[in-house]
Formats: C-alpha cells, structure tokens, sequence
C-alpha cells in the first residue's frame, strides 16, 4: 500500500537549479579578460623597458668607439704626421723580438726599408665626406683655336696645303697624232678625225683601226650625235616599229629624235640599218642645230651643181648647212658638187660633225681645202 490516495497523481521532482546564471557568467569574463590585460601589460613594459636599456648600451658603446678610434682629419695632416702614423701602423704589425745585440740584424733591415718605402710613397688626402658634397670639380674650358684671316676655323691638325698645277692646255690640231693605222697623217680627214678624237667625241671601230671609208648607218649616225652633243629634249620619243627596245641603239636613236637631230619615215620607221645619204647628214646637224638661211635658198644652192637631186623639203637645211660652213667633201668630189644621195662615209660624218661643234663654238678652226665656203 501507498500514502497516496488513488485520485491524486504523482509529484514530479524540482527542476535542478544553473550552476551560474547570465550575470554570474559576465562578471566571470570580465575578470578574467581584467586579469588577461594587466597580466599583458606587465610583460609588455617590462620587454620594452629591455629593449630601451640594450639600444642606450648600443649607443655607448658607439660612442665610447668614435671617442677612442677617432683619427684626425687627413686634410688637417701635414706630410710628416701621415708618414709617422704610417711607420707607427706598420712597426706595430710587424712581431717584435728581442735583440741581444745593438747590431744590424735582418729584421731591422726589414723594418729601414719598409720605413723608407713608406715615407717615399706620395702623400694622398682624402677630402672628408663633408668637402666631398661641397667641392666641385671646375669645368675646363674648350680649348679655343684662333680662326684664320678668312674667318673659318682652323682644325687641331692642319694639313699642308698641296700646290695644283694647272693642266696643260690642249694641243693645236696640227700637233695632234693617231693610233689608228689605217688614218695617216697625210690623209685628208686627219686633222678632223684627230681633233675629235683628242676630245674623246669619237672612237674607233677597234683599238688602232678607224676605218674611216667604211659606210656609216642611220644606227651609228645617232650613236655619234649622242656622244658628241649634249642638247635637252625637245620632243616626244616615238616607238619605231623597226627599233627593239631592248637593242644597243634603242636608246641613242631616242636621244637623237627627241632632241630634234633625226627623223624617221612616216608610218613610224625609222631604218635603223639603212645607210645614211649625205644630204640627210646636212639635215640632221641643221636640224640638231636649229639653223635658217640668211639668204636665198636657191642662190646658195646655185654653187652645186647637182642641187637638182636634192629633195624639195631638204634645200633649205642644207643651204642653212652650206652659209654654216658644214659641208665637207672628200678629195674624189669637186668643190662644186654636193653629191647629196652619195653614202655618207666615217670618215665624212666625222669632219661634218667637227665644223658644227666649230660653228658652236666648241672647237677650234681647222683650216682644210675639202671645207665648202659659202658663196
């Protein structure tokens, strides 16, 4: 049986009371972190109070060195105090001995000479940190060199002036001689052919050969006024049909066309390989040449001849030719004749390209009896 009646029910037990409730726990952490910080700064102070005691030893002893190692400035030194402090260094280096004897021995032997080379070594100051910063090296001035009279500045290393000769002035035609074989003094083109060839305006057709009766072309005809005169162009080049543009001669047949010495046949030829007539020589250099008659056409004309086989459009260059003193025959043709159509030989073109240089006034007179005068 039980004390308790059956209608009331059981008790429960008392609920267990918190060791330390909210508050109790606060001021617990508060006395510990209280606690924690004066724990912390006592360690700290004490540590800092180490560190400040260890840098004023540091210091002392800094100081106590500078006092007892300080060395006077070397600028202030005179030659004598640096040789006696550098003997008083090397004799205290150098192990020390007792001597029974005032005699010489090595050692001292050592000690005299390693003094002598001391003192004998040049004196060397050091300017102090502070002389360092402040002193400045002074610049140097450029040397100057005093100019010449004519007021260009000389260089350092004047050279001597060498002295010019004057070259020699050039041999009357008279005096001029050939290496070609086949043209002779006495030939009659000589003194032509020689005074073009002086001036290096003609060449031969080989080293010692000229072959001055040999036939000339339309081709050479251009070659020989390219390499004679030197005139600006004065008109268009025209694409010859018969001219490849990649031969020798396309380029002394543009030269001559362009500026105004030669034409070609209508329909664009030219005739390249085509033996060149006399008359057309005329009228070439007249043409190159820009010259007019001064007098009638047909009176200048009357002294040939043969002028009726000139072509009409012909007549009036080579009358401007004939006043121009131009036309030159060889000895088989009379003074009287022109010969117009008559191939024109090397030996021709060069006497007839000589007296247009001579009417140019770029050579000299050569007096010759093959020279046609104007009437």
């Amino acid at each position: 049986m039980t004390n308790f009646s059956p209608s009331e029910p059981p008790q429960s037990p008392p609920p267990k009371k918190p060791i330390l409730d909210f508050d109790e726990m606060v001021a617990v952490i508060v006395a510990f972190l209280t606690m924690g910080a004066i724990l912390f700064w006592s360690l700290g102070s004490r540590r800092i109070e180490l560190i400040s005691q260890q840098w004023q030893k540091i210091l002392a002893l800094t100081q106590e060195n500078r006092q007892t190692k300080t060395i006077p400035d070397s600028t202030t030194l005179t030659r004598e105090e640096v040789a006696r402090t550098r003997l008083s260094k090397a004799l205290e280096q150098q192990p020390r001995r007792q001597v029974d004897s005032p005699r010489t021995t090595p050692l001292t032997e050592t000690r005299r000479e390693s003094s002598r080379s001391i003192l004998e070594q040049p004196l060397i100051v050091l300017p102090t940190k502070t002389a360092r910063e402040t002193t400045k090296t002074p610049a140097i001035p450029p040397t100057r060199i005093p100019p010449e009279a004519n007021g260009t500045p000389t260089t350092a290393k004047t050279t001597t002036p060498q002295e010019t000769k004057p070259s020699a002035p050039p041999k009357p035609p008279t005096e001029l001689t050939l290496t070609f074989k086949d043209v002779p003094e006495n030939y009659w083109a000589h003194p032509f052919i020689a005074a073009m060839a002086a001036q290096q305006l003609v060449k031969g057709s080989s080293d010692d050969t000229f072959e001055p009766n040999q036939p000339i072309t339309r081709a050479e005809m251009a070659s020989l006024i390219g390499q004679t005169f030197e005139r600006q162009p004065t008109s268009e080049t025209i694409d010859f049909q018969d001219v490849s543009q990649d031969s020798e001669v396309a380029k002394a047949i543009d030269s001559a066309v362009r500026s105004g010495f030669m034409r070609g046949y209508s329909g664009n030829i030219f005739r390249p390989e085509q033996e060149i007539p006399r008359y057309q020589v005329l009228v070439a250099l007249a043409s190159g040449l820009a010259l007019q008659p001064t007098q009638n056409v047909e009176e200048t004309l009357e002294r040939y001849d043969d002028a009726n086989q000139l072509p009409d459009w012909a007549k009036e260059q080579v009358a401007a030719a004939t006043e121009a003193g131009l036309v030159v025959n060889r000895p088989e043709f009379s003074l009287s004749s022109l010969h117009p159509n008559e191939t024109a030989t090397r030996a021709e073109v060069t006497a007839m390209i000589h007296q247009a240089l001579v009417y140019s006034g770029r050579l000299e007179a050569i007096p010759s009896e093959r020279i046609v005068t104007s009437p």
